[in-house]
């Protein structure tokens, strides 16, 4: 079976195949023909043919280092801007509070969340 995916992968060639290994070739046929036709399109358009493993299953290929740094600088800003409302949310609770326990009244903010 291996000698008959190398063989058809590599030169084209179809080998003589038990009925089963006959069987198992058909389903994985396929997927050899597809990755021939991506490298040999590539080699067309001047491209450099797809390494093996590379880019699986049409997933994105991977940031470089200086993309993630970039990325990861903007999630920490806004999670700081976050924690800055979440502080300034605080403190006007805190006044509301403080200014209804002056007046008799208390406010139960949480009931409202």
């Amino acid at each position: 079976m291996y000698d008959q995916i190398i063989a058809y992968g590599l030169y084209g060639e179809l080998l003589e195949l038990t009925p089963i290994a006959k069987a198992l070739f058909t389903l994985v046929k396929p997927n050899i023909d597809s990755s021939i036709k991506k490298w040999e399109k590539a080699k067309e358009n001047g491209e450099k043919p797809p390494a093996e493993g590379s880019n699986p299953r049409g997933r994105p290929p991977k940031k470089n280092q200086a993309e993630n740094q970039t990325e990861n600088q903007t999630k920490n800003h806004d999670k700081e801007k976050d924690k800055e409302k979440d502080k300034d949310y605080e403190r006007e609770r805190a006044s509301e509070k403080e200014k209804g326990a002056g007046e008799g009244k208390t406010l139960n903010y949480d009931l409202l969340f």
